[in-house]
């Protein structure tokens, strides 16, 4: 006679791939310090891998607080916010939560004294080969825009282990291509954890194109790398469902 007994907990939880934090963490650094961010473009960049880390982990409560600290920061730091509210709301955290976020921004802008707004145009992205002022409105719905839905598309999708770090990576080269000045150390950090090494080798060209003040060249590297890593994404599914064609 056998007794049934009830399923681990291990099976019971889809099985997570750990972040490198230590590689992630390391890259960042170096790009920060070869481009001289500076200690907040440093300290959002930190902020921005805990919102992976907790994330996979599934600490929301810190997630959102990591989110929060790095919009505070810098202009760029709100790159990752639509990983960190989709994820937040797929996972039905409770909702009086979700303004640790907000209070979490806010409390570090009054901190330093001033909100975290651009300074500039950059070296990359649309903002960089666009007129000065020509399509700034433009832009900026287009952002708001591709933030909203994407949130909402991850709201739809269990992200855990590499599927979290390849949409990661996606959101941040996509929020780098509209946010007017970005720091190219978060994605260089992601993309070194992309199976496809021409992801990467697109990145790094892309920041080097940049510090050389080539914006057309950098951001054409830009759109190379979301396109290459979007790409694996963007196929017929089975049952013809539309759904789970796109960020699968």
């Amino acid at each position: 006679m056998t007794v049934d007994t009830p399923p681990s907990l291990h099976r019971i939880l889809p099985r997570t791939d750990p972040l490198p934090v230590i590689l992630v963490t390391g890259t960042a650094i170096l790009v920060e310090a070869i481009f001289a961010g500076g200690p907040k473009a440093l300290l959002a960049d930190l902020a921005l891998i805990a919102v992976v880390v907790a994330a996979g982990e599934r600490r929301y409560t810190a997630m959102l607080i990591a989110a929060g600290l790095a919009c505070g920061l810098v202009a760029y730091g709100a790159m990752l916010l639509p990983v960190a509210i989709g994820v937040a709301i797929r996972r039905r955290v409770r909702a009086p939560l979700l303004l640790l976020t907000p209070v979490a921004a806010a409390a570090t802008a009054m901190a330093l004294g001033a909100m975290p707004l651009p300074d500039g145009r950059g070296m990359i992205g649309l903002a960089a080969i666009t007129p000065d002022g020509a399509a700034d409105g433009l832009l900026l719905a287009v952002g708001i825009g591709a933030s909203a839905w994407v949130t909402a598309s991850l709201t739809t999708r269990s992200l855990h282990g590499r599927a979290l770090i390849s949409t990661a990576t996606m959101v941040a080269l996509g929020a780098a291509l509209v946010i007017q000045q970005t720091s190219m150390a978060i994605p260089v950090a992601l993309a070194v954890l992309a199976p496809d090494r021409r992801v990467l080798a697109a990145v790094v060209a892309a920041s080097a194109l940049a510090a050389s003040a080539l914006p057309l060249a950098a951001t054409l590297a830009l759109v190379t790398a979301l396109i290459l890593l979007w790409r694996p994404h963007v196929r017929s599914a089975a049952n013809d469902n539309p759904r789970l064609a796109v960020l699968r």
